[in-house]
């Protein structure tokens, strides 16, 4: 039996957070050719992604401690202050 792998919740998003994935993403080999990794240009979308889904999420949910219904995760911005 495979491990139960506990993700994150989303309050816990942070720059940290962010910073390994992006640290992680950005070492993960593409499969194509050997030696290979993923393009700082995918991650940028990948990053771009995530905001939109938490904005999604502020909008279609009870708002995040301090934020304001319908408020927007900033570029830089940690989702809870």
């Amino acid at each position: 039996m495979a491990p139960v792998r506990k993700e994150p919740h989303v309050s816990t998003v942070d720059d940290r957070l962010l910073d390994r994935y992006v640290a992680k993403r950005l070492k993960m080999p593409t499969g194509r050719k050997e030696g290979d990794t993923i393009s700082p240009e995918t991650v940028r979308k990948e990053l771009r992604t995530i905001r939109t889904a938490l904005n999604k999420a502020v909008e279609v949910s009870r708002p995040l401690p301090g934020h304001a219904r319908g408020g927007r995760v900033r570029q830089g911005q940690a989702v809870c202050d």
